[in-house]
């Protein structure tokens, strides 16, 4: 009679038990469909106007299909973030300054989650901003990344870029990768062309941190040997300089006076 009295309370008991253990079970499973990943925030290449790390960043990267966005006020040191466990992400990010010109922007840095994950820690590189900026472009307009070679397809930017895959036709990569047709081959150097320009003296700076800064004396010149077609941006502490190559080599080159953006010339 005991026994019997007891029953409904023991079940009862055991009916709690479980599905407590299984809430937490639950939690343990969600949780492990996340990891930490600690992103190593890389130094500029060099001098930026005075400054040799960025403001900050803003990353971003995709998470189900959806874009993601994420602030990092601080440009050095490391950030963390909480991915997709084992997902195959690119990641880029993109560095600013700020200061008497406004906020100025650059060409992002890049990396591959889990691909180049080591010991807990993702080495943030420039040289591979490119690649996983294209794969986050091509993610837009619908390309699976499962099944693609992401890893090679850095390592290839990389080698057929040299020492600035920024050089490479991004354009044609796009356009590969969204018939399916794409090689290691499609990577191809854009056509360069020689440009002179009468520029104020003083050091000059590009939104590519790939590219080093150059210098023009007093009333002189700056031969640009070999620029790819397409916009490129740059600054000095007094000025901003913006040149426009097409395709066949016809340049369009505005000139603003800093800090008001007053326009100067044009080519």
């Amino acid at each position: 009679m005991c026994m019997k009295g007891t029953l409904p309370f023991v079940c009862a008991t055991s009916l709690a038990a479980i599905l407590i253990l299984g809430s937490f079970l639950g939690c343990r499973f969600f949780l492990a469909q996340e990891e930490v990943v600690l992103l190593r925030l890389p130094p500029f290449p060099h001098s930026w106007l005075g400054n040799r790390v960025a403001d900050g960043f803003e990353i971003l990267y995709t998470r189900e299909g959806k874009e993601e966005r994420y602030a990092a006020p601080t440009g050095g040191g490391s950030v963390e973030l909480s991915l997709p466990l084992g997902k195959r992400t690119p990641l880029v990010l993109y560095p600013y300054v700020t200061g008497e010109w406004g906020r100025i922007t650059f060409y992002p840095a890049g990396g591959l989650y889990p691909d180049f994950f080591d010991s807990g820690a993702l080495d943030i590189r420039w040289e591979d901003g490119f690649a996983a900026e294209t794969l986050l472009l091509a993610v837009r307009g619908g390309f699976p990344l499962d099944g693609f070679n992401c890893p090679r397809f850095f390592e290839e930017a990389r080698k057929r870029g040299g020492s600035n895959p920024w050089d490479l036709n991004r354009a044609k990569v796009l356009e590969t990768l969204a018939s399916g047709s794409f090689r290691a081959d499609r990577f191809v150097v854009k056509k360069k062309y020689s440009l002179t320009l009468s520029l104020p003296a003083g050091e000059w700076y590009g939104e590519n941190l790939l590219e080093p800064p150059f210098t023009v004396g007093e009333g002189g010149t700056f031969p640009f040997q070999s620029l790819p077609w397409g916009v490129h941006r740059y600054w000095s502490t007094e000025h901003a300089l913006t040149v426009h190559l097409s395709e066949t080599g016809l340049s369009e080159v505005a000139l603003y006076s800093l800090p008001n953006q007053v326009y100067v010339a044009a080519k």
